[in-house]
């Protein structure tokens, strides 16, 4: 049996390709949550300060221009359904009651922000937090996240409704 070194090539090329955009892509993504960590390192704060800014504005732009052209616009696309078909699982299914709609409600306006800022631009409200805010704050978006979850199908209509895009037509 004859061994066809172009063809075997071009299929490593290929999966040298793909792996290297699902890289560039990853670190895309990722890339700003790196900051905590280049926070978190011995170097001058003017170091901390460029690096953070780039791992938000430089890297995921250029990131995502490689993975663009290492995967190709079909193949990005593939990817792009995959995640957004999973992603959609997450949303809520079933009815929820009036209690359920607005306990949920409830818990995303006094957990969300209200709770946030009280925590972060009112230190001196609590002084007794001041040691465990972190914690609480942690808590509060823990709760922020299952409250849209508690109010259910009715509360997520809303949320989509606002960032869908629907041209009205006019009478003429």
């Amino acid at each position: 049996m004859k061994l066809d070194f172009g063809v075997l090539f071009r299929s490593v090329l290929a999966y040298l390709r793909v792996s290297l955009g699902m890289m560039a892509l990853l670190l895309a993504l990722s890339s700003p949550l790196l900051i905590p960590l280049i926070s978190s390192m011995e170097i001058c704060s003017s170091k901390k300060a460029l690096l953070s800014g780039a791992m938000i504005f430089g890297v995921p732009e250029v990131a995502t221009i490689v993975a663009l052209c290492l995967l190709g616009k079909e193949r990005l696309q593939q990817i792009r359904s995959w995640f957004v078909r999973h992603l959609l699982k997450l949303k809520p299914s079933r009815h929820s009651t009036r209690l359920s709609y607005y306990m949920g409600l409830l818990l995303m306006v006094v957990a969300g922000p209200v709770m946030n800022i009280v925590l972060f631009y009112f230190p001196t409200f609590g002084v007794d937090w001041i040691e465990y805010r972190k914690v609480i704050a942690l808590a509060c978006d823990i709760t922020f996240v299952a409250a849209i979850f508690i109010a259910g199908e009715q509360l997520w209509r809303k949320i989509e409704a606002i960032f869908r895009f629907e041209p009205t037509t006019t009478p003429h």
